[in-house]
């Protein structure tokens, strides 16, 4: 029996759709959270992803899931909030680059 790592996608739409390639259900990765501003992005989302998949437009909703692991695809200014916030819930972050703006971020 295999036990899918569970993802959640912070910004799932723009490079956020790229996370559609760790979707494999029954083969070790599944996409279950997705956060997004947009709305049009989460119904894109609920295609993809199914009816068991959680979405919000809030990331610490999010990550109140019950999540293995998170994409951060946000805007640059926002990686350092967002991958901080995942960190202290004791996730593993895939974070694009910059992970922040500042040197003092990073």
């Amino acid at each position: 029996m295999t036990t899918d790592l569970r993802i959640g996608v912070i910004g799932s739409g723009g490079r956020g759709k790229f996370a559609m390639h760790a979707h494999r259900p029954g083969k070790g990765s599944r996409i279950t959270a997705c956060c997004d501003l947009d709305p049009v992005v989460l119904k894109e989302n609920r295609a993809a992803y199914g009816d068991a998949a959680f979405l919000t437009r809030s990331y610490r909703k999010l990550l109140d899931q019950p999540l293995d692991a998170v994409f951060v695809t946000t805007p640059d200014w926002l990686h350092e909030r967002h991958a901080l916030a995942a960190l202290e819930r004791g996730l593993t972050v895939y974070l694009e680059k910059p992970m922040a703006i500042t040197i003092r971020g990073c």
